[in-house]
């Protein structure tokens, strides 16, 4: 990954030096160097006829597919930004989230275009370029078709690494856009990163199994192009399909969510030790230590857990290791990155104490796009302010204790999620549970609990409360208590506690 190049310029130099090397599958297409690159350099100069000019903004609304990998290369070699949104997403949410990014062109399953032209047609007839489908669709090209097209397969190289690249919507923020803005040199160094911590090679298969609209997966799917590696992108998540993928084109690195990797563990984990894995990574939320020990004794290859944050890439490393002291950690900070731990005015904290996690880092996002504001107040001087709570201890590892603003104030006193739910998780019918504050008048907020009981259990109220009367401080205690049949999750996988109020009086549950 030379300076200098751009992410187009790297990948097809890679096609012209091994061709026939696998270079992506992605649900039943499988496709070489030499005609992934082609289709590339094809797509990227039919969209350049079509009007599509460096710098321009691509909003971006499909699945994982075979045409958002080849869209990724494209807009490398035009120069073009891409926004990438749930296909999911209400029309509604999309345009504002297409509003607050500039875009100009629009990139979507056809049925994704219809619900916008429907329920956004005013936002759409102002768009000044090109609208265009995954498949062609009535009139409307589509990606395949510009691929496999008559357009010379001859890269424009209009893209420079300093180009902006892709701007990823924060998790939450299709409300109040606040999209995180990706220069090809940040990803391209990110990339390098991840190889050089891993020790990851041309010989490498690397798969994504998560929403390819997210930063991980669009690491995962260009890492290994830009390595020489082949990439092998699910179209959806399931533990079967999974193993399969693991197994079925010999896997060797993944970096996996971490409620993937406990859905695993739950069902097959055993499966994985005739695969190729030689390191699975995971992100994205904490496991707790009980799961990183059952993973660890599971898997048949190095298991690492990662901290981070979209803005800053991954800051810290641990080797997981069951009869490691730091198990309870998230390891240690990775070369060239930089932790402190402040209070609320941005003052150090001694050495163990809890404060907030800023992070400075050579892998920083390039800051929100026309937020100006929003990026100052995000910065300490040169650190990130994560809006995570932890600690660092004598060794530098780091303690992550969760997001600041998911801490309950109850009485004036802070109440970690956390705490509450490591003292519940191991009964043996809970499957996952989640505490989450709800408004009181006397106390501001109380504690209160839900809890998703394991397939075929039923939930034992008078345990779970005995549980936490033994583990707990008097202010821990929730005051609530709630059965669910699952928790709301992010495309992630990360708990989406705010919305646990709101699941609760649609599903018309009632509190113990």
């Amino acid at each position: 990954m030379t300076s200098g190049r751009s992410v187009a310029d790297i990948i097809f130099a890679n096609a012209e030096h091994q061709p026939s090397h696998p270079a992506f599958h992605c649900d039943g297409v499988s496709l070489d160097y030499a005609t992934f690159a082609g289709r590339a350099a094809r797509l990227s100069r039919a969209l350049h006829e079509l009007g599509v000019r460096r710098g321009a903004h691509i909003g971006v609304a499909l699945p994982n597919c075979e045409a958002f990998a080849l869209l990724l290369v494209a807009a490398a070699d035009l120069g073009a930004v891409l926004v990438p949104v749930s296909p999911a997403l209400p029309a509604t949410a999309m345009q504002r989230a297409f509003a607050a990014t500039d875009v100009v062109h629009i990139v979507a399953l056809a049925v994704v275009l219809r619900q916008l032209r429907e329920e956004c047609g005013d936002f759409m007839q102002a768009l000044t370029g090109v609208c265009l489908a995954e498949e062609g669709d009535h009139g409307v090209p589509g990606i395949a078709e510009l691929a496999a097209g008559p357009a010379s397969d001859t890269p424009l190289g209009h893209g420079k690494p300093e180009d902006a690249y892709i701007l990823t919507m924060t998790s939450g923020s299709t409300g109040d856009p606040k999209p995180i803005v990706f220069e090809q040199r940040t990803k391209l160094a990110r990339a390098h990163a991840t190889v050089s911590l891993y020790g990851l090679h041309g010989g490498d298969r690397i798969l994504a199994a998560t929403p390819m609209y997210h930063s991980l997966a669009q690491r995962l799917t260009l890492m290994p192009l830009l390595i020489g590696g082949t990439a092998i992108v699910m179209p959806r998540f399931s533990v079967s399909t999974w193993l399969e993928a693991v197994a079925e084109h010999g896997v060797t690195f993944t970096i996996a969510v971490s409620s993937q990797l406990a859905q695993v563990a739950r069902d097959e984990a055993a499966a994985l030790e005739r695969s190729a894995l030689r390191c699975i990574v995971s992100s994205s939320a904490l496991l707790e230590t009980p799961l990183k020990q059952r993973l660890a004794e599971l898997l048949r290859c190095e298991f690492h857990e990662c901290y981070g944050t979209s803005e800053t890439a991954t800051a810290t490393d641990l080797a997981i290791n069951p009869a490691d002291m730091s198990l309870a950690s998230v390891g240690k900070a990775l070369p060239g990155v930089h932790l402190r731990i402040v209070d609320a005015d941005g003052r150090d904290v001694p050495v163990g104490e809890e404060g907030e996690i800023v992070c400075r880092t050579p892998l920083l996002f390039a800051g929100y796009y026309k937020r100006p504001e929003l990026t100052r107040q995000a910065m300490l001087g040169d650190y990130f302010r994560t809006g995570d709570a932890g600690r660092l201890d004598a060794d530098g590892y780091l303690y992550f204790r969760g997001r600041l603003k998911e801490i309950i104030i109850t009485g004036g006193i802070n109440v970690y999620p956390k705490d509450i739910e490591e003292a519940v998780e191991s009964l043996s019918w809970v499957a996952e549970c989640a505490a989450f504050s709800l408004p009181d008048e006397g106390l501001g907020e109380i504690v209160a609990l839900a809890v998703v009981p394991r397939d075929n259990a039923d939930a034992n109220l008078r345990e779970l409360k005995m549980r936490c009367a033994d583990r707990l401080a008097d202010y821990q205690l929730p005051r609530r208590y709630f059965v669910l049949d699952a928790l709301p999750r992010n495309a992630m996988g990360k708990i989406v506690r705010h919305q646990l109020a709101k699941t609760i009086e649609a599903s018309g549950t009632g509190h113990a």
